[in-house]
């Protein structure tokens, strides 16, 4: 019996450690990219994957390539009605923090509504966009060619592969937030970010008609397709699924921004 319990322990040590192994493997070939810089002077890390270079952080730009200005509206509300080319920053309070804009956009970057992403002009640096739904497509095969399905069961999937691995210590139920909860991932029994190729997928929320939602818990990032039947499309990671979800919006939403080539 004793001999017994001595295997099935040392089976079970050996598979751990083969399967931290395998993920610490993963983590080494993540291959950093030359960054780029946006045309406020910001500085972004990129990554490679497979034949595609992302930024590994979002956008927080506040002008579009060709120096415009954008309008910064933390309601995004006074800009829904028209195509004006808007951002916001998510609005929490942080008991603990005198600049909460400051330390929620060092970290999560701005929401901009659609028509940034859309903007001819563009809001990325040169040479870089944001991605359609052709680009997004390519990212999820190249995970699932690797062992990373798109499903939302799948506590291997590409969304948890994609995601930072980050992970909160409050409560969703917790009123306060302090700087400390900033950023981070609700924590879930099968779904944990594993950040396997650099991507640091961040859970920034997004703006809506009834306010800013979802920090901790979503991170949405807008796909330049057009409108179809009056719906922007974005791709969503959550804190509970283990995939990269297509949803869709109002153009006057705010979402986060992650440029490619």
């Amino acid at each position: 019996m004793k001999k017994s319990y001595i295997l099935l322990v040392t089976i079970f040590l050996v598979a751990s450690a083969c399967s931290l192994l395998s993920e610490d493997n993963n983590k080494e070939n993540i291959k950093l990219g030359e960054g780029v810089t946006d045309i406020d002077g910001n500085v972004y890390g990129t990554v490679l994957i497979g034949n595609q270079e992302w930024m590994s952080e979002n956008l927080k730009v506040t002008r579009m390539s060709d120096g415009r200005e954008l309008v910064k509206d933390n309601t995004l509300n006074s800009t829904a009605a028209s195509d004006t080319t808007a951002y916001a920053v998510y609005q929490v309070n942080i008991s603990d923090v005198a600049n909460n804009d400051s330390l929620v956009s060092s970290h999560y970057g701005f929401l901009y509504n659609y028509h940034v992403a859309t903007d001819e002009v563009g809001i990325c640096p040169e040479g870089w966009r944001v991605p359609s739904r052709e680009d997004w497509v390519v990212l999820t095969d190249y995970l699932k060619d690797r062992g990373q399905k798109n499903e939302v069961v799948n506590s291997s999937g590409a969304g948890n592969a994609l995601k930072s691995n980050q992970v909160l210590s409050r409560e969703q139920s917790a009123t306060e937030w302090t700087s400390s909860d900033i950023p981070g991932w609700f924590t879930d029994e099968t779904h944990t970010g594993r950040n396997l190729y650099g991507f640091n997928g961040l859970p920034g929320g997004m703006y809506r008609s009834s306010g800013s939602e979802g920090l901790g818990m979503y991170g949405a990032w807008w796909d330049s397709s057009p409108i179809a039947g009056g719906v922007a499309v974005y791709r969503t990671l959550n804190y509970n699924s283990g995939s990269l979800t297509t949803s869709g919006t109002s153009a006057s939403s705010g979402a986060s921004i992650r440029c490619m080539r």
